[in-house]
């Protein structure tokens, strides 16, 4: 995941050596000058070299999981947000195959037709108590043998219905078919509806159409079976079951290259939020809350979240297929949320797992194959409190060119700041193998100066401030092999951290650089280059 960077002055500053131009010689030889001797002679050059405004929204960068977001207020708030998605109810509930083999006692020397009535048992979700499938699609399979009818020459055709059921149309479903023959039924759009203990009951009505029967009673053995089962919905009592969501991580990348000091935000806040298309109560568990800066680590802790378990609100059987959110706000006034901010955190984590049914067979459950559960936590931090001397640091690749005939050079920094942070820079150079070769800049002079703030943390005025860097021939020979920029940046809110501060995406620097070259040039009137 992406860093949020700190861009603003401290990265603009390198700008300064690297637009430093050169000047070629000039060709002098339509003069007649062999005789005369080499010239050395300097020159100053002043030239402006930047000239940049900068607002809030400039100064960071978004990344996958940050928003820079501007409240009605025009308050800047930053916002971190982290997702966890649990199983579809196809993944989590599933339907079995059903087979069933019965007999049938008919007497048809006394009658040509009767009606059985069976019961079967269906177990289509193991451990569920299932009182309606809705399907999608799927097979029922019958077929009835009787080899002593069929010794006899008897043909006997068989009604089926499954009472309390939908063929799509409002009629129960129903087929016909013969003796020693198999007859299959397409599930597709069809209901079944369970009594107690998931049974169905099987009307079967045997009627002779050819032949008399003149040894009863006959034995007829069923055999039906249910095969390629899927479902659109399921409604029951799916039980009590416990199931992980897993662990995420929020990166807070606003905090990545703070290495020291201390930030404190007025009014952060956790949000949780679960969207539910179960029609199931559930409860949430935190098995793990905190934040973590490197070994710090820092629980979240409150009432009733994340200390007791989070209801989780599910649709009624009317409302099927919707969604349901459920929201909670973790804030300063209900949990420890200051100091889970405090360590300046690179991360918050949770580990979280739920449960069905809590409360027990207190309502009747529904699931389609469709239905999504999934958990957000975003991490909101407004831009309302204060700094105090936090440290930032970040690196940059950089080569120098070439310098011989620079004598010195003078950046001069003009910076006009209605943003209340007060900022000072060191930069220090390195070679390619990390080796030191020079502090560049020192840190210990303010190069921008913090906006006066109100009492409220408003803006009053701008500051205004200039600050000069000489850099001798002999320290740029010295970072002739420079190769890296390591930057450290110190930030100190109004005041020194004594009062909160706001910032707003209409607070601005604008910057102003120029440079000053001092340049040693040699003409040697006998050349010709």
């Amino acid at each position: 995941m992406k860093a949020i960077k700190l861009k603003g002055i401290v990265k603009k500053l390198i700008v300064f050596i690297l637009l430093i131009p050169f000047w070629s010689g000039c060709d002098y030889s339509y003069l007649d000058m062999e005789e005369l001797p080499e010239y050395e002679y300097s020159s100053e050059w002043i030239l402006p070299l930047l000239k940049s405004k900068m607002n809030i929204n400039s100064l960071f960068i978004d990344s996958e999981d940050q928003t820079v977001f501007i409240d009605n207020d025009d308050l800047v708030w930053l916002i971190y947000q982290g997702e966890l998605y649990s199983v579809t109810g196809g993944e989590e509930y599933s339907i079995s195959n059903q087979s069933f083999n019965y007999d049938l006692t008919f007497n048809g020397a006394n009658r040509s037709k009767a009606t059985f009535f069976q019961q079967i048992s269906f177990n289509p979700q193991e451990d569920e108590d299932i009182r309606k499938i809705i399907f999608t699609s799927g097979l029922m399979n019958f077929s009835a043998l009787a080899p002593q009818l069929v010794l006899e020459g008897v043909q006997l055709q068989f009604d089926i219905t499954i009472l309390n059921s939908d063929d799509g149309t409002g009629n129960p479903i129903s087929f016909t078919t013969q003796l020693a023959q198999s007859a299959q039924v397409n599930l597709a759009n069809k209901t079944l509806n369970f009594a107690v203990n998931q049974t169905l009951t099987v009307q079967v009505e045997v009627t002779v159409i050819s032949g008399a029967p003149s040894s009863p009673p006959y034995t007829i053995n069923i055999s039906q079976s249910f095969s390629n089962l899927d479902y659109f919905e399921l409604q029951g009592y799916m039980k009590q079951r416990s199931f992980s969501l897993g662990s995420d991580d929020v990166d807070l990348g606003f905090f990545k290259n703070v290495v020291d000091g201390e930030i404190f935000f007025e009014d952060p806040t956790i949000e949780l939020e679960a969207e539910n298309s179960y029609g199931i109560p559930i409860d949430i568990h935190f098995d793990a809350f905190f934040s973590s800066y490197d070994e710090n680590k820092v629980d979240v802790t409150g009432n009733p979240i994340p200390d007791n378990p989070w209801r989780i609100n599910a649709p009624t059987i009317m409302n099927a297929g919707t969604v349901v959110k459920t929201e909670y706000e973790i804030n300063k006034t209900n949990s420890n949320i200051h100091d889970v901010i405090a360590i300046m955190p690179k991360t918050v984590s949770y580990d979280i797992r739920g449960e069905t049914n809590p409360d027990g067979n207190t309502q009747l459950n529904h699931v389609r194959k469709n239905s999504q559960f999934r958990v957000g936590v975003t991490v909101n931090l407004p831009l309302h409190g204060w700094l105090r001397l936090a440290g930032f640091r970040d690196t940059m690749d950089f080569a120098l060119p070439e310098v011989d005939n620079i004598e010195y050079l003078e950046l001069v920094i003009n910076t006009v700041n209605s943003i209340p942070v007060t900022s000072f820079l060191q930069m220090d150079a390195f070679d390619a193998d990390y080796n030191f070769l020079k502090t560049i800049l020192r840190g210990d002079q303010a190069l921008i100066l913090a906006a006066e703030v109100d009492f409220d943390g408003n803006v009053l005025s701008e500051k205004k401030s200039t600050t000069s860097i000489r850099i001798e021939k002999e320290e740029l020979e010295e970072i002739k092999n420079v190769a890296h920029l390591v930057f450290r940046a110190k930030v100190t809110s109004y005041g020194d951290g004594q009062r909160n501060i706001k910032i707003f995406s209409h607070n601005e620097l604008n910057v102003y650089v120029g440079v000053k070259a001092g340049i040693k040039q040699v003409i040697n009137f006998g050349s010709e280059e």
